[in-house]
C-alpha cells in the first residue's frame, strides 16, 4: 500500500523542513558606528548627508566664531592660509612658519593645521567614491590612490603598521594637505574610516607643533641676526634632507630584501 502523501497542517503552518531552512538569523543592524567607520551599504539618507555636510559646517562654524572677535585682517589671513594649505606648492612646512611670520603663534598654526586635515580625512574617508566623481578633483585624487597605494605596497614597514604608517605619512611634509593623501591611501588599503581619521590627527599634531617650534626658532633668529638665521635655515634643511635620505636608503634596502 503506497504511503500517504504528507500533507500541511490546516492552520497553514509551515512543513517541519520548511521552518528549519528558514530559521532567524541574527541580521547585524546597520548603525552610526558602522556608517562612520566607512560602511556605505545600509547608510540612511541622515547618514549620507552627515558624513557629506560635518567636513564643512565644522570649518566653517570655527571661522565664524573666530570672525566674532578676531580682527578682520588676521581673520583673513588665517583663512588664507587654511585655503593654501589644501593646494600644491604649499604644504606644512611652508605654510607654517608663513603663519608664524604673519604673527601667529605655534599653538595657533598646529591648531590650524590639524582641523584642515581632519575635516579632509572626514570628507575623503566618508566620501571617496563620491569625491572621485568630482570633476578634475576626480582624476587627481584618484591619481593620488594609484600613487599612494603602490609607496605603501612598496614599503614593508608601512605595510606592517598601517595605522603608525599613516601617521608618518601624515608627519612627512608633502605638498597640500597630508590628511588627503592619507585618506585615500588608508583607505585603498582597506583600514576603517574612523582609524584614518585619528592617524591623520595625530600626525597633524605632530607634525603642526615640530615643524612650527622650528619655525619660531628660525624667525627669532633671523630677527635677532639675518646671518644667524640663514644658517639656522640651512641647518634644519640640511638635516631634513640627511634623514629623508637615511629613510629612503632604508625603505629601498627593506625591498631589496623582501625580494
Amino acid at each position: 500500500m503506497a504511503e500517504e502523501e504528507e500533507l500541511p497542517p490546516p492552520d497553514g503552518t509551515p512543513a517541519e523542513e520548511e521552518v528549519e531552512g528558514t530559521s532567524d538569523v541574527p541580521v547585524h543592524e546597520h548603525t552610526w558606528l558602522d556608517s562612520l567607520d566607512g560602511h556605505e551599504e545600509g547608510d540612511t539618507l541622515g547618514m549620507r548627508l552627515f558624513k557629506l555636510i560635518i567636513p564643512f559646517a565644522i570649518p566653517a562654524v570655527i571661522f565664524a566664531f573666530l570672525f566674532t572677535f578676531m580682527e578682520y585682517t588676521r581673520w583673513l589671513q588665517l583663512g588664507g592660509l587654511a585655503l593654501g594649505y589644501l593646494f600644491p606648492p604649499f604644504g606644512k612646512e611652508s605654510i607654517i612658519p608663513i603663519g608664524i611670520g604673519f604673527g601667529f603663534t605655534v599653538l595657533q598654526m598646529t591648531g590650524l593645521i590639524f582641523m584642515v586635515d581632519v575635516v579632509c580625512a572626514m570628507f575623503i574617508s566618508w566620501n571617496l567614491p563620491l569625491a572621485k566623481k568630482i570633476p578634475l578633483i576626480g582624476r587627481l585624487l584618484i591619481w593620488l590612490e594609484e600613487k599612494g597605494t603602490k609607496v605603501m605596497e612598496d614599503n614593508p614597514s608601512l605595510r606592517a603598521g598601517a595605522w603608525f604608517g599613516l601617521v608618518g605619512w601624515v608627519m612627512i611634509p608633502f605638498q597640500g594637505s597630508g590628511g588627503i593623501t592619507a585618506s585615500i591611501v588608508g583607505r585603498s588599503v582597506g583600514m576603517r574610516a574612523t582609524y584614518v581619521i585619528s592617524a591623520v590627527g595625530v600626525g597633524a599634531l605632530v607634525a603642526g607643533f615640530v615643524i612650527g617650534v622650528v619655525a619660531s626658532r628660525g624667525w627669532a633668529a633671523i630677527r635677532e641676526n639675518l646671518l644667524l638665521g640663514i644658517v639656522y635655515i640651512l641647518v634644519v634643511v640640511l638635516v631634513t634632507l640627511v634623514i629623508y635620505n637615511l629613510y629612503m636608503k632604508r625603505q629601498r634596502k627593506l625591498q631589496e630584501q623582501a625580494v
